[in-house]
């Protein structure tokens, strides 16, 4: 046990990556005072997920007020338990294999007189906390504000605490049985990077269709039946008869006021234990031996003669920093989904949710949203409600635009190799342009193909669909700029293995939910201007798009600024 401590107090410093590494900048001798992050790292970490929190319980609080309206204060508790696992094994696959399966200081804790099996729980536990973190800030605080809004009584507090562990412990151990066996018997899986990049693209699919095909499920089959003598209850959520720990954590929270509900604990706690039972017995004969097996890229290709001179011919000197940019996002792995794969997944969940949940509805949902859709496909919107319009898509494209992340590492993803940047003879605006260019670029494609399926689905008028777009651009195109000038600030250079410049790093949290925190802002002035102007819609309207522009205008002043300063001081 003492060991098993020992190597977490080093294993989880780890996990955090750069978050309390020196960005890797060295100034002149007139050296500013050290940031409030550099010497209090774990201080981001609290505002970061600070954010998320608030969020949570804003949700919490809106769709357990409506729920109650209707007496289904149940079903909030029922939609938790199945996004646990679903958010369980997103972030657990993604977080595992990269932590798991990383070079970094396996080999020398594997020369250390330590058991194999307390090495190995010490990573599987460094892994968990940081999917224990990142659960709980999306669903505790809603699940407080939940007890306190529908009146709950005082068990249910004590029992969200096992609620979130059991319900994100069993799905994340039954999701490493996979990864162990894939990453110790297949050939495909000895090249890591290769591996982290297709298995993830494969992944994401995967979990979306299974959370998709479950709602279908529900619609179809309905809310009501009992799934056999150990739950002798209505079941809201028909998905969760295929995740029994999610199904018993479910039914244990909704009965917190009755003794049944150390039954259910019971049958929670008992799933559980076998579950990870499971995975650490696979776990002590598979898990070293993957590690051993796995390796890096593969050795640069060799380029022709040919090749060689198509790469020296002279070409615009932006266009040729544009091109690396994208080669470096594109060529790596951990670069591509953290920063592009990040920002594509988010829409693309929320439109097959949309139109699946639709579909699935059929003239439940028509009823709903007639009304909605024929007042997008007149102009009725541009003379009363303007102001609402423009706030939501502003807030909107600024909430997609935070997802990606290529922005705000753009600095930091070069690592050691940005100090030659100084004496590429590139003037500095050029070389900013090549810096934002790629995620700017992704961000507004995503941006315009979503309002379009949108746009599609709720039968918005042409001019509607061409002002949601252009505001969105304006939207993304200021969290960008915001972005890099956060990295510039925070970059962070000095790290050993490509997930340090992009996961963990200071300027990546701050750029993404100082975003989110941002759309907050513009819902706040949105409605603060239109109550000052007593409601004027066009009034409102101008004031948010100009605040919006003058976002933008001054974020990319300040970014030239930084570049040029970075660049002028920045030692060799």
């Amino acid at each position: 046990m003492k060991k098993y401590l020992l190597l977490l107090r080093v294993l989880i410093p780890e996990s955090l990556g750069s978050i309390g590494e020196s960005g890797g900048l060295s100034f002149g001798k007139k050296r500013k005072r050290a940031s409030l992050f550099a010497d209090k790292p774990w201080l981001a970490l609290i505002i970061s997920y600070s954010f998320i929190m608030v969020y949570s319980a804003f949700f919490g609080i809106a769709l357990t007020g409506t729920l109650k309206v209707f007496g289904l204060e149940d079903q909030f508790v029922s939609s938790i338990a199945f996004m646990i696992p679903i958010i369980t094994v997103v972030f657990g696959f993604m977080h595992g294999i990269s932590s798991l399966y990383h070079e970094s200081k396996i080999d020398f804790f594997l020369a250390l007189p330590i058991k194999a099996g307390t090495y190995v729980a010490s990573k599987l536990t460094e892994v968990y906390i940081y999917i224990f973190i990142t659960v709980a800030s999306f669903f505790l605080p809603a699940l407080l504000a939940h007890a306190i809004v529908a009146g709950r009584t005082v068990g249910f507090y004590f029992l969200i605490l096992p609620f979130i562990v059991f319900s994100s412990i069993a799905p994340f151990a039954v999701l490493l049985i996979p990864v162990f066996v894939l990453m110790r018997f297949t050939r495909f899986a000895r090249n890591k990077d290769r591996f982290q990049l297709i298995s993830n693209l494969v992944f994401m699919v995967v979990i979306m269709a299974f959370a998709l095909s479950m709602s279908r499920v529900s619609s179809q089959i309905g809310m009501d039946q009992t799934p056999g003598l150990l739950v002798p209850e209505s079941v809201y959520s028909t998905g969760l008869r295929f995740l029994p720990s999610s199904l018993f954590a479910d039914l244990m929270l909704r009965n917190a006021s009755s003794w049944q509900s150390l039954w259910y604990l019971f049958l929670l706690a008992a799933v559980t234990t076998a579950c990870v039972a499971v995975m650490l017995l696979i776990a002590g004969k598979l898990y070293l031996p993957g590690v051993l097996g796995s390796k890096g890229s593969k050795p640069a290709r060799v380029l022709t003669e040919e090749e060689i001179r198509k790469a020296l011919k002279p070409r615009s000197q932006t266009r040729a920093l544009i091109s690396k940019e994208w080669k470096l996002l594109l060529r790596s792995p951990t670069f591509f989904m953290q920063t592009i794969l990040s920002s594509i997944i988010m829409p693309v969940a929320m439109i097959l949710g949309g139109v699946v949940g639709g579909t699935a509805g059929g003239d439940t949902i028509d009823s709903i949203f007639g009304d909605q859709m024929f007042y997008f496909q007149t102009d009725a919107w541009w003379r009363s409600d303007l102001w609402i319009v423009v706030m939501v898509f502003v807030a909107v494209g600024v909430f997609f635009g935070s997802f990606n992340m290529a922005s705000s590492t753009a600095i930091s993803r070069q690592g050691q190799t940005f100090q030659t940047t100084k004496l590429i003879p590139v003037a500095t605006h050029r070389q900013l342009v090549a810096w934002v260019f790629p995620g700017i670029s992704v961000s507004g494609v995503v941006w315009m193909i979503t309002i379009l399926f949108i746009g599609a689905f709720l039968q918005f008028s042409p001019g509607l669909m061409l002002a949601a777009t252009i505001i969105g651009w304006i939207s993304t195109y200021t969290v960008h700029m915001a972005g890099i000038c956060v990295d510039m600030k925070y970059p962070t250079l000095t790290w050993t293995n490509e997930t340090q410049a992009v996961k963990n790093s200071k300027s990546a949290m701050i750029g993404m939910f100082g975003s989110m925190g941002l759309a907050g802002v513009f819902v706040a002035f949105g409605f603060l201007f239109n109550s000052v102007t007593n409601g004027n819609s066009a009034i409102t309207s101008s004031f948010l798009l100009l605040f919006a522009l003058g976002l933008a205008v001054f974020f990319t002043w300040l970014a030239q600024k930084m570049a040029s300063k970075l660049l002028q001081r920045v030692e060799i």
